[in-house]
């Protein structure tokens, strides 16, 4: 047990590291894209690199805790105007694990997450991102 906590950390760590250069992207359909890819790719070569030293499903823990750290509580705690945020934060976790499937699941299974992830990320870039959008904007202009 001893062994997996510092590898955990430190994937934690990096996945926290992660989010924040995905965070810095400034188009905002293209960064959650961007973030999805990343987040599918990093998952699977870290979980292919570290798997001797730390159960796959320990990694993807360590991935998704990295991701939330700092996004769940400010998204939470700031809407609705976050609302954005979290369904960013949405496709992010989404990303992880689809990598984690591909790296466990059996080739059918590898190819179908395949197809379901680029369907979800040009179904977020066209219909999910400008729905959250539109709701803010009558959100504020409700406001006035």
């Amino acid at each position: 047990m001893k062994t997996i906590i510092k590898p955990l950390l430190l994937i934690i760590l990096a996945s926290f590291i992660l989010w924040l250069l995905v965070s810095f992207i400034p188009v905002l359909p293209f960064r959650y894209i961007v973030g999805f890819a990343a987040f599918f790719c990093w998952t699977y070569f870290i979980i292919k690199k570290v798997n001797t030293k730390v159960p796959a499903h320990y990694i993807l823990l360590g991935v998704l805790l990295g991701t939330v750290l700092f996004e769940l509580p400010y998204s939470l705690t700031h809407l609705p105007w976050q609302l954005i945020g979290l369904a960013a934060l949405g496709t992010y976790l989404l990303g992880s694990v689809g990598g984690y499937i591909v790296y466990v699941g059996k080739k059918p299974v590898k190819i179908i997450t395949v197809i379901l992830s680029i369907a979800y990320c040009l179904l977020y870039y066209f219909v999910i991102h400008p729905q959250i959008f539109h709701c803010l904007l009558g959100e504020a202009g409700n406001a006035e």
